[in-house]
């Protein structure tokens, strides 16, 4: 019996040995040549952004900052933040992103941050009524300043008192701003969410099928996630002309990935790859260069490089704010 023990133990040793083996590591070739790209672009003073433009790239640089542990990319970014405080978009500058940065915002500088919310939320120009309820709904938060809240009842009124559906985009916000907001005003944007739900389009371009992401991994619902899936297998054929924006290949990435973590279907994955190594030699062989769209590939790049190392200590920032 004894010898009957010790080959049993050795035997489960053996096993508890195998279960700490070293895993092969997949390759990624992506995050050296983001490094690369920001680090050229950093280091270069004739480069300049129009931050709505170039949003995501302020976001990839904190992203940087936390797979890296240097402060540099999060200082640069802190220091476009402040120049942009200065000078937030005027009443005639074209607003074409939600801004996302807010919090960040708040904790450079609380005041600049108040005075440059109200000059946005004073702006019209912009197809996106949303983008003002993010701004006024962000503001709210920090600053309880009630004309804010007033800035969103004049906004939602309009989409209440009409029978056609909001928008997925305006949806979107929508439902972002009421975790912040106080009720019952919180309850009414949850409503009109509801409504642009219920919505669903047919066939969808990467840039739409996004928003189905967004509202799928904000929301769980399975009609957004039934339409996130259609769009994303329709994509696997998606085959870029030489004139493809880096804009859209960024969306049909994250498209495809976002399809991979909710089936672990492998030719999302294989098709996400295959995108990137395409956008690796398009965009990122050359010199750098701020150009519209090319921050959301980047973006995209860094989510598909976490997904194939599966790292989940560093979260990426969602890759939906194009709409």
């Amino acid at each position: 019996m004894k010898w009957v023990l010790l080959i049993l133990s050795a035997t489960y040793l053996q096993a508890a040995t195998n279960l700490v083996a070293p895993v092969p590591v997949p390759g990624s070739p992506y995050l050296p040549r983001i490094y690369r790209y920001v680090d050229t672009l950093l280091e270069d003073p004739k480069q300049t952004a129009n931050l709505h433009h170039h949003q995501n790239f302020l976001r990839l640089l904190y992203t940087l900052t936390e797979l890296s542990t240097k402060p540099k990319y999060r200082d640069a970014a802190d220091a476009a933040l402040r120049t942009w405080l200065k000078n937030a978009p005027s009443a005639n500058d074209k607003i074409t992103r939600p801004w996302t940065l807010w919090n960040r915002c708040f904790e450079i500088g609380r005041e600049p941050s108040a005075q440059a919310a109200l000059a946005i939320a004073k702006n019209q120009i912009t197809n996106h009524l949303g983008f003002y309820l993010r701004t006024c709904s962000a503001a709210y938060a920090h600053t309880t300043n009630d004309i804010f809240l007033q800035a969103i009842e004049s906004l939602i009124k309009p989409f209440e008192n009409s029978k056609t559906a909001p928008t997925l985009s305006f949806a979107i916000d929508c439902d972002g701003a009421a975790h912040v907001l106080p009720e019952p005003l919180a309850t009414r944007l949850r409503t009109l969410t509801e409504r642009a739900d219920n919505n669903l389009s047919g066939k969808m371009s990467p840039e739409t099928a996004i928003m189905y992401v967004s509202r799928y991994e904000n929301s769980g619902k399975v009609a957004c996630r039934n339409a996130m899936h259609a769009a994303a297998n329709e994509n696997l054929s998606f085959s870029p002309a030489e004139n493809t924006s880096p804009l859209t290949l960024g969306q049909a990435i994250t498209l495809q990935l976002a399809s991979w973590r909710s089936t672990a279907r492998q030719t999302h994955l294989d098709k996400a790859r295959s995108l990137a190594d395409l956008a690796l030699k398009r965009f990122f062989e050359g010199s750098p260069e701020l150009v519209p769209g090319l921050d959301t590939l980047a973006l995209s790049l860094v989510e598909l490089h976490l997904h194939i190392l599966y790292i989940t200590a560093v979260r990426y920032p969602p890759n939906t704010i194009d709409r």
